[in-house]
């Protein structure tokens, strides 16, 4: 195979039309029922091939992320047949080793689920005994599935967090380990007090190991915990480190990360106009980059802020547009969508409409406890529009008793 040639220390992919129709013949259904000869070497040989050009793509000593996520995007349907070729062969380790590498495409370009499909396809109880001897590898995997999920506010991996530390620590491996810290915080994330000590080994393992790509990152999910406990001092004191080191290091996803949280703060403390235009630039950015959960989230927090400044139909377009971004996404974050409609409709005087919202917040949101406080709110602001004092003092306790941090 010819080797792909680097520029000024950068690799580059093949040309698109070089290795595609391996990669097609690796999956198609006509050549896995043929007795090729050729074919296990040949798609061994493109499985390699793709798996070594993404391996640095999730790792703290690499140039130009951006660029190597939009290549890694081109060839996804060779990287689908790199992966169906492990599987088929049973390649657990490389399987699992391939969707771990392609994390920042799956949380930088949109393609959340498709990752979490790839985990949950290899990390199975069956499959488990076949990674006795790659426990590294399953902890890595385990960690980043939990932090795909957490991306999405889908805060149900725990368990497999937990796993990976407890794995992450046997094996005293300090990368893993922060790894594996950032998992549990971010899918504690939402319960500040059990992800704040999770978060802060994270920090200061990361700290002392020099690596800067994981520290912006653990800032960020420290920011974010910061953001659902209520406090935006230490929300903006930790988004702003995460976004000076993710800029220094070239790494727009985390930087926008922390914008949001930077955003998120200032509307809080009432720095309105500040807000408007740092998530002005986070949503048209993350836009361009095609960034879908970056710009859902940043059009969530610009329709508050809109409908706090009183520009209620940009608040209502930003809360529309951040309802149908979730609902392509999936997860959680169509229902905050529809928390920032309650609020547009309620700056607007439309009670009805906000009261519609509302309950198509609680539908989405409620059903889970670290969510449920959060879509109670706005029904009880609701309740005080309609003028039912009583129903908005009842579900203001209920709020409030429901609440952390």
């Amino acid at each position: 195979m010819r080797r792909v040639p680097r520029i000024r220390g950068r690799w580059t992919w093949r040309a698109p039309h070089a290795i595609p129709a391996v990669g097609r013949r690796c999956a198609s259904t006509r050549w896995k029922s043929s007795a090729s000869p050729a074919r296990p070497t040949r798609c061994a040989r493109h499985r390699g091939h793709y798996t070594a050009k993404v391996a640095p793509l999730d790792t703290a000593a690499r140039a130009g992320p951006q660029q190597r996520i939009e290549q890694a995007e081109t060839e996804i349907d060779n990287l689908r047949a790199a992966f169906g070729w492990s599987r088929e062969n049973s390649d657990i380790a490389l399987a699992l080793q391939l969707a771990s590498s392609l994390q920042p495409l799956w949380v930088g370009r949109g393609r959340v689920w498709e990752g979490l499909a790839w985990f949950d396809a290899v990390l199975t109880d069956e499959n488990a005994q076949q990674l006795q001897g790659a426990r590294a590898v399953r902890a890595r995997a385990l960690a980043d599935r939990a932090m795909l999920a957490a991306s999405v506010a889908a805060h149900d991996s725990m368990d497999q967090a937990e796993e990976a530390l407890a794995i992450a620590r046997e094996l005293d491996d300090p990368a893993l380990l922060v790894r594996a810290l950032t998992a549990c915080g971010s899918s504690a994330a939402f319960n500040t007090e059990l992800a704040r000590p999770y978060l802060a080994e994270a920090i200061d393992l990361a700290r002392t190991l020099g690596d800067r790509w994981r520290l912006s990152r653990i800032l960020a999910w420290q920011a974010s915990a910061a953001i659902m406990a209520g406090d935006p001092v230490a929300a903006r004191a930790a988004a702003k480190e995460g976004r000076d080191l993710a800029d220094v290091i070239g790494d727009p996803f985390v930087s926008r990360q922390c914008r949001w949280c930077l955003g998120q703060a200032q509307m809080w403390q009432g720095d309105l106009a500040e807000a408007d235009a740092q998530l002005r630039e986070l949503v048209a950015e993350a836009d361009a980059a095609a960034d879908v959960v970056a710009r859902a989230a940043g059009l969530v927090c610009q329709g508050h802020v809109l409908a706090y400044q009183g520009d209620t139909s940009a608040a209502r377009a930003a809360a529309i547009a951040a309802i149908d971004a979730g609902a392509e996404l999936g997860g959680l974050i169509e229902g905050f969508g529809y928390l920032a409609l309650t609020y547009a409709a309620l700056a607007a005087g439309d009670v009805a409409a906000a009261a519609d919202a509302s309950e198509a917040a609680w539908r989405r949101l409620g059903v889970q406890r670290e969510f449920a406080a959060m879509s109670i709110s706005p029904k009880a602001d609701v309740a005080l529009a309609r003028g039912d004092v009583v129903a908005a003092r009842r579900l203001a306790d209920d709020a409030v008793s429901g609440s952390t941090g």
